[in-house]
């Protein structure tokens, strides 16, 4: 399971996922299950989803549970919940452990009220360093900068721009459906290349007619 599998996914609820060192992997549930008494669990895990809820810029923990990973894929990693955060594995310089994972049961999380104006997807600084150097003389944008931006798309032409104000509310100009109010529209999100948005500007994508302004 590589890093790139999530980078470009990013939701509010699914299974915990561990990153590091271009890999990740789902974060097993066995040592917690062996190490944390029964009375203790709801407790523990409750304490862990609020935690990385906040570190994803989400202000409440809806839901965390174990469950048993039902996903067929041979390509799937798991990580070991405490292995991560051990004293062997500081001295290794190594945060990622992988385990077989026997009982195939890893953390689901749900979080909610994301913080409006954060960047949680954001790729690090030297990314964009390394792109303006290569580039020359501007610095293009790269995955995660304005997640709160969409581009609004007719007939399968970027037409205008829109901001994310709510989890299904969006922003624009009344002057974007002058005289286009019954066409058919399509909104992007999470793309920062253009093209990319026109081949998937399609009929066969999620679509709609949006009202006037």
């Amino acid at each position: 399971m590589s890093f790139a599998s999530y980078v470009h996914r990013y939701y509010n609820t699914g299974y915990l996922v561990y990153q590091e060192g271009g890999e990740s992997g789902k974060v097993c549930a066995d040592h917690l299950n062996r190490s944390v008494p029964e009375p203790e669990m709801e407790r523990v895990l409750n304490k862990m989803g609020e935690s990385m809820c906040d570190i994803l810029d989400y202000q409440t923990l809806m839901h965390i549970d174990v469950r048993v990973d039902t996903e067929e894929n041979n390509d799937i990693r798991y990580v070991d919940m405490v292995g991560p955060m051990s004293d062997k594995s500081r001295s290794n310089r190594r945060s990622f452990v992988s385990v077989p994972c026997v009982s195939r049961e890893v953390v689901h999380i749900e979080c909610s009220d994301i913080r409006c104006g954060k960047t949680p997807a954001r790729l690090p600084s030297t990314a964009h360093t390394d792109f303006l150097e290569r580039s020359g003389d501007f610095a293009p944008g790269l995955h995660g900068d304005w997640p709160w931006h969409v581009a609004l798309v007719k007939n399968g032409q970027h037409v205008c721009d829109g901001t994310l104000v709510h989890e299904n509310w969006i922003m624009t100009t009344a002057a974007c459906f002058q005289g286009y109010v019954h066409h058919v529209w399509m909104l992007f999100k999470g793309h920062f290349k253009m093209f990319y948005v026109a081949a998937k500007a399609k009929p066969s994508g999620r679509q709609g007619s949006l009202p006037p302004a």
